[in-house]
């Protein structure tokens, strides 16, 4: 019996130093799995490098092209040109080209309040259009309400801006053409007044002339 444990001792002492080669070699290839993992991941962190400077670059390159080649207006719509556009025209940097007329259809007058009675006026108030292009005794005004008025004067008057909130449709039902650059003559209602008023103070308004 001890000769048999001898034996098996013995054989068990042999397989140690394969077992230890097996050890050495596994702990090898696991170094070389690190050190190839480490150049993928470098490899990954390279590409990624190339790849953002070549969309930089790309990006940039059509930033220029924008630039050079495009006209981009800042608020989408139509646009109207005050000047005749053809294929291949040159612009000089800095011209009116024309205005864009925004998608919404919200429409908006420019007006200057005078001094003169300037007190009575305010946010909110409504007001009348009425567009020398279209004249009032055929097409009627557009209504409109007093939204902004500038805190200084100018020698023109105080800047104001009417909202449209019906847009070009007047008081007579009538659909306008817009176009850039349209003149009218603003009228704001400062309180209201009864029918019989209005045509009292028009009628005096044209006896006094």
């Amino acid at each position: 019996d001890s000769r048999n444990e001898l034996s098996k001792l013995l054989g068990k002492q042999l397989t140690i130093p394969q077992i230890n080669a097996n050890l050495l070699s596994n702990e090898t290839q696991h170094l070389e799995k690190r050190k190839e993992i480490d150049e993928l991941e470098h490899s990954i962190i390279m590409q990624r490098a190339l790849f953002l400077h070549q969309l930089e670059t790309f990006q940039s390159q059509i930033a220029e092209w924008k630039k050079r080649y495009l006209i981009v207006a800042p608020i989408s719509g139509q646009i109207s040109f005050v000047l005749p556009v053809q294929t291949n025209s040159y612009f000089i940097g800095g011209k009116l080209l024309g205005y864009i007329n925004p998608l919404s259809g919200e429409y908006y007058a420019e007006t200057y309040l005078p001094q003169r009675n300037f007190g009575k006026v305010r946010v909110g108030q409504r007001a009348q259009i009425r567009l020398d292009a279209y004249p009032y005794a055929e097409y009627g005004y557009v209504n409109g309400s007093l939204d902004y008025i500038a805190s200084f004067a100018t020698d023109s008057g105080f800047l104001a801006r009417i909202k449209l909130p019906a847009g070009l449709v007047t008081s007579q039902q009538r659909q306008l053409h817009f176009r850039n650059g349209l003149f009218a003559e603003s009228r704001i209602i400062t309180k209201d007044l009864r029918l019989v008023d209005r045509f009292y103070r028009s009628l005096i308004e044209s006896t006094s002339r």
